[in-house]
């Protein structure tokens, strides 16, 4: 029974892979709002509930000020900043930007790309 106690913690911890890449997305607080109403969601609309505000501000405090930087400071993975006051995901050239920066990113911090580039 330790045995297979044993191998199920190395399975699960010991040699748990961390993500290649986090795509931190940010941006100003007004910005995530515009696209929450853009998104249309209707669970998701201040205009339903407006203590949604709070929360979405706290949310958002909490994601821009203390999770990217405790998840920094533990160096798990390198870290691509998708800043989205600057790119619009419909837009073509903001999408071959963005995947450009997520190459350049992951290039400068592990050396490659692709698996198949070592």
């Amino acid at each position: 029974m330790m045995e297979e106690i044993h191998d199920l913690y190395e399975q699960q911890v010991v040699f748990k892979k961390s993500p290649d890449l986090l795509v931190f997305v940010h941006g100003s607080f007004e910005e995530a709002i515009r696209r929450i109403k853009k998104r249309g969601r209707s669970y998701e609309q201040i205009e339903g509930d407006p203590r949604l505000y709070q929360y979405y501000q706290e949310l958002y405090d909490i994601y821009e000020n203390e999770f990217i930087k405790e998840y920094q400071g533990k160096e798990i993975s390198p870290v691509y900043n998708l800043d989205i006051d600057k790119y619009e995901i419909s837009n073509p050239s903001d999408i071959k930007a963005v995947l450009e920066g997520i190459e350049k990113t992951l290039k400068q911090e592990r050396g490659f790309v692709f698996p198949d580039e070592l």
